[in-house]
C-alpha cells in the first residue's frame, strides 16, 4: 500500500515527529497536508512520563493540530494492564509521578521504596530521579517474586542535536537481569502474552545472561555459546626416538681426554 492509498497514518513521536523540544524537519508540514487531504492522523508514543492530555498540549505548543481522541500513550492503559495480569496489586513504581498517578487511579496501592518487599508488582518507567537505592529495591522485589511490567523497553530517548538520554529500557534491563525476570511490556510494538506469566526466566536459563533486541522486537535473554569439551592435549612436536650416538669430527688441535 502506498501513502496515496492510505486512509490514515499513525505517527510515533520521539525521534519521528520531534527530538526533544524540536520538531523534526518537515513533520509539521506533512501532518498538516494529510489533514488537508482528509486523511486520518493519530499519534502513538511509548512515553512513560506523559498522559495523552500532556502529549496533546505539547503538540499544540509546537503548532501541530491533533484530535485529542487520537493521541495515546501507555499510561492510558497501564493501570488496567497491571490489573488484567495480577489483579489489584501492591505496586512499587520506579518512574515519574504521572505513572504513579495512573497506577493509583486504577485501584492499586503504590508502595514507597521502604516497603519494596511487600510489592506484588514492580512497574518501571523512565525515572529521572533514579538512585542506586531505588534500583536495588526494584531488583530485590522482583527477585522475591513480584511481577515486572513496563511501558516500553526503548534503550534510548532521542533529544536535540542528535544526542540521547538513557531510555526506559536501560533501567528495565538492569532490574530484569538482577531480579531474574523478563518484563511484560504495555507499549508498542509489543503484543502482550495472554495469561500473564510474568516473564519468569525459563528453567535452566541464568538470569544474569545478557539480553538482545531483535529488530523491532522485545528484549530476550541471549543464550551463551556452547563449547565442546577439548580433547587431551597432544604435543605438536614428537620426541625423537633414542638411537646410536652420532660421531662428529674432532676440531683440529683438540686434545684427547
Amino acid at each position: 500500500m502506498s501513502l496515496a492509498q492510505a486512509r490514515g497514518v499513525v505517527f510515533a513521536l520521539d525521534g519521528c515527529v520531534w527530538t526533544g523540544a524540536e520538531v523534526a524537519p518537515g513533520a509539521a508540514e506533512l501532518i498538516a497536508e494529510l489533514a488537508r487531504r482528509a486523511r486520518g492522523v493519530a499519534f502513538l508514543t511509548n512515553n512513560s512520563r506523559a498522559t495523552a492530555q500532556d502529549i496533546h498540549a505539547r503538540l499544540a505548543a509546537l503548532g501541530i493540530e491533533a484530535d485529542r481522541e487520537r493521541v495515546l500513550t501507555p499510561l492510558e492503559i497501564f493501570g488496567e494492564f497491571i490489573r488484567e495480569r495480577y489483579g489489584r496489586s501492591r505496586v512499587l513504581v520506579i518512574g515519574a509521578d504521572e505513572m504513579s498517578a495512573v497506577v493509583r487511579a486504577a485501584g492499586h496501592e503504590v508502595l514507597p521504596v521502604e516497603r519494596c518487599r511487600e510489592a506484588t508488582v514492580v512497574a518501571v518507567g523512565n525515572d529521572f530521579d533514579l538512585s542506586y537505592a531505588r534500583l536495588t529495591a526494584a531488583a530485590r522485589a522482583v527477585a522475591a517474586g513480584a511481577g515486572l511490567v513496563t511501558p516500553n523497553v526503548d534503550p534510548r530517548l532521542p533529544i536535540e542535536g542528535g544526542d540521547f538520554l538513557p531510555g526506559c529500557g536501560a533501567i528495565v534491563e538492569a532490574v530484569a537481569i538482577a531480579g531474574g525476570r523478563r518484563p511484560e511490556i504495555a507499549g508498542k510494538p509489543e503484543r502482550p502474552r495472554p495469561g500473564g506469566d510474568g516473564g519468569r526466566q525459563p528453567r535452566g536459563r541464568h538470569p544474569g545472561r545478557p539480553a538482545r533486541r531483535d529488530a523491532d522486537g522485545p528484549l530476550r535473554a541471549r543464550r551463551w555459546p556452547r563449547f565442546r569439551r577439548a580433547r587431551p592435549h597432544r604435543p605438536l612436536v614428537r620426541r625423537a626416538r633414542p638411537g646410536p650416538p652420532r660421531l662428529t669430527a674432532r676440531p683440529a688441535g683438540a686434545a684427547s681426554v
